[in-house]
């Protein structure tokens, strides 16, 4: 929503509907489409939440070995 085609494209996208109470169950590929629809309001919480992951994501980058290997694996 950083472009103005981009805003356009949102402002002028249905939301997305849930199914009715007697429509069938949805794929779990049309309920992460639904789900992807849907809006983060950047709130404290968001906002460290967001700010964990990244570091998360950015130490385990760098990480060569994060687990022990199981008897299981060892055995094989």
């Amino acid at each position: 929503m950083t472009t103005r085609q981009g805003w356009q494209h949102f402002a002028t996208t249905p939301p997305p509907v849930p199914p009715g109470s007697g429509a069938p169950a949805r794929s779990n590929e049309e309920r992460l489409a639904c789900h992807s629809a849907f809006i983060t309001v950047s709130t404290l919480a968001i906002d460290t939440l967001t700010t964990s992951v990244w570091t998360l994501m950015v130490l385990g980058r760098y990480q060569e070995a994060t687990t022990r290997r199981s008897g299981a694996s060892a055995v094989m």
